[in-house]
């Protein structure tokens, strides 16, 4: 018996830490850094210019102000082009719009709700006619929050729900860079006043389009010994075809202290291929970060258009200023035809209820054979 408990004890102690192989120090440090920044209103102003050399040379600059909101368990980001053309939608709400003639893209207000169940983002719904859009419509899509969270894809494919996520989230809203994407971590190891993380992650976890049978992703992490600020981060991730790759970096430029804590002020990033067709530097400022006490929910303007996709087909509706339940969306989905009715369950039946009419028969059958005898 006492071998029994040995044995188990011991197989408890190594699944615990194959559960959590970081130090005790530094998972405890990220775990105060993520809990500081609940509860925070973060204001970042972000430049990002686009160098594009192939198939013809390019470049192209856009500047937004970053609005942030965390608490624990939501995130609302909002993007505004800092130099922009104010419209007002047919909803009544004032946004901004800037035309990039670099990529003929479009910087416009839009927002990102990422909650513990859904994420949605919210956007205008914009036609151009000439030099001024012809009609401006507010437009929203819904979809289930992903089973990583804003610790891996969004759900909604946007680019301002990315500023909040996976390695962005990191430097924007103080994001545990351990969970990301799921990650392996092969070696953790202390150099000077500095950590160093080396992990892998599987390519479908980082890029949902990736195959099983594409090359892991890797990932390098560096952090400040004393408080885990991640002042490096860098993914690698080699593509199918031989020496062909991708490559993203994030770095800490200068920092500031709130309350106790040091905070990115300025972040750099730098993307680039294998390929040479193209390099991408971001900048972010930190503006302000101070707390807040409200209690973040999703919010869309009333009478948005909304294509929810939480059933894995889009249905469309009117907001009408909360979230219907499933079944509210299953019974819309069935009147736009997105699903057939439930099948009428067969019934089934038991032999006992033939049980009366075999009996009856069986005495019939009797007093009609003692009436035949006499």
């Amino acid at each position: 018996m006492r071998t029994i408990v040995v044995v188990l004890s011991t197989w408890l102690v190594l699944l615990g830490a194959w559960a959590n192989p970081l130090p005790k120090k530094l998972a405890h440090a990220l775990q105060q850094r993520e809990h500081f920044y609940y509860n925070r209103h973060i204001v970042f102003i972000v430049e990002t210019q686009y160098d594009i050399f192939k198939p013809r040379r390019n470049q192209a600059q856009s500047r937004y102000i970053l609005e942030i909101f965390r608490s624990k368990g939501a995130i609302m980001a909002t993007q505004r082009p800092l130099q922009g053309t104010k419209y007002r939608t047919e909803l009544g709400n004032d946004i901004y719009v800037e035309l990039d003639k670099g990529t003929n893209g479009i910087i416009m207000t839009s927002s990102c709700y990422l909650g513990e169940e859904v994420g949605a983002l919210v956007e205008p719904d914009m036609e151009f006619q000439s030099q001024s859009p012809a009609k401006v419509g507010m437009g929203a899509v819904i979809g289930r929050n992903a089973t990583q969270g804003p610790y891996g894809n969004p759900q909604v494919p946007s680019f301002v729900c990315q500023e909040v996520c996976n390695q962005r989230g990191v430097f924007t809203v103080g994001l545990d860079v351990s969970k990301l994407y799921g990650a392996q971590w092969e070696r953790i190891e202390e150099r000077g006043n500095r950590w160093i993380m080396i992990g892998r992650i599987n390519a479908p976890d980082y890029d949902s389009a990736a195959t099983e049978n594409e090359p892991d992703v890797v990932i390098r992490v560096e952090l400040s010994k004393s408080d885990a600020l991640v002042l490096e981060l860098e993914i690698f991730r080699p593509l199918r075809a031989a020496n062909n790759w991708q490559r993203g970096r994030f770095r800490t430029v200068r920092t500031h202290e709130v309350d106790g804590f040091n905070v990115p002020a300025e972040i750099e990033y730098r993307a680039e291929s294998s390929g040479g067709g193209y390099v991408v530097r971001s900048h972010y400022k930190l503006v302000s970060i101070k707390p807040f006490k409200n209690v973040l929910s999703l919010e869309i303007p009333l009478g948005t258009r909304v294509e929810d996709r939480r059933l894995g087909r889009p249905v469309s509706y009117r907001w009408q200023g909360r979230l219907p339940t499933e079944e509210e969306l299953k019974q819309l989905a069935l009147h736009q035809g997105y699903l057939l009715p439930a099948e009428s369950p067969q019934r089934r039946y038991s032999l006992w209820l033939f049980v009366p009419a075999v009996v009856f028969f069986a005495v019939a059958g009797y007093l009609y054979w003692r009436q035949r005898r006499k």
